[in-house]
């Protein structure tokens, strides 16, 4: 009786060519799946944001003249960006849509691989990363500086099929974040305002704000609060208490979006010439592998070495 072979077929990602297997468990929908978690192609789940932000973007540069690929996996990176676009004349830009949490140290894996590649790359941001109030180390470490724009982020709200610009984003030590928005509804339109004359200033406190900020300030003297913690153990070295403290640790006016602690505690740092204020400056400002913070300390009465 001959003896029938069953047959065996290989399914292999185009990315990464490692075998799938397939799962079939009790708990979940059959699927393929890699035997181990080696492959850097599907890291991330893909949510329906993430699913249709693609789609918009790739429909909305089509329909600005782009030649666009969908998920072109760089071999030589081994990276696969969201969307590879090309305008006639210019180089390759990878466009990445980023709904998922993502690591700072994997954002500038990332972006140096785009580098290194020459590709330039484009970070556009989903809900989650909406401004809300303040920056947090999340949002702020995708930020961007320009002339015409001061520090910016770009948004797609899918929701509402059109893309968000946050720009001249300010802060100033106890009062809500304070920026411009605009609303393009198609590629080309976000496009010339981004590279349309924008005078950018940052806004003089009013009298109101500064009382805002002086009772707040008392608040956190109260509660005792850790982001105070540092200044209170060296006042008390020169027999001050944080209350003692002058009026000129406050400034004016909004100031560059750069510090994750309150600029008054850096302030007072400096006019109490603390000798290591570089340290504590450095351990102040948020991570932002994409703005020059150096150029942009002086509007705080610091410097950077």
């Amino acid at each position: 009786m001959p003896i029938k072979l069953k047959r065996t077929i290989a399914i292999i990602v185009p990315g990464c060519h490692e075998k799938l297997i397939l799962k079939r468990g009790l708990k979940k929908v059959a699927h393929f799946a890699h035997p181990r978690h080696g492959c850097q192609l599907f890291s991330e789940g893909e949510s329906d944001e993430h699913l249709e932000g693609k789609k918009f973007i790739y429909h909305e540069l089509k329909q600005a003249g782009w030649q666009v690929q969908y998920e072109a996996y760089q071999s030589d990176l081994h990276q696969r960006p969201d969307i590879l676009g090309q305008k006639a004349g210019c180089g390759l830009v990878a466009f990445e849509y980023q709904c998922a949490p993502i690591s700072f140290q994997k954002l500038v894996c990332r972006s140096r691989g785009y580098k290194q590649g020459r590709l330039a790359y484009i970070w556009i941001l989903g809900k989650r990363y909406f401004l809300k109030g303040r920056l947090t180390q999340q949002n702020a470490m995708f930020m961007h500086w320009a002339p015409n724009l001061g520090f910016y982020l770009l948004f797609l709200d899918i929701a509402r099929k059109r893309f968000e610009i946050d720009y001249a984003i300010q802060q100033a030590d106890f009062l809500p974040l304070k920026y411009l928005r605009h609303y393009a509804y198609s590629f080309q339109e976000l496009v010339a305002f981004l590279h349309a004359r924008h005078e950018i200033c940052y806004y003089p406190l009013t009298a109101k704000q500064i009382m805002t900020q002086e009772y707040k300030f008392q608040q956190q003297i109260y509660y005792g609060s850790k982001s105070l913690a540092s200044l209170r153990a060296y006042c008390y070295t020169k027999g001050l208490t944080l209350a003692d403290l002058p009026k000129q640790i406050f400034i004016d006016s909004y100031h560059p979006p750069l510090y994750r602690k309150p600029l008054l505690v850096l302030r007072s740092f400096q006019l109490l010439d603390y000798q290591d204020t570089q340290a504590v400056l450095k351990d102040s400002l948020y991570l932002l592998p994409f703005v020059r913070v150096k150029p942009h300390l002086a509007s705080g009465g610091l410097q950077l070495a």
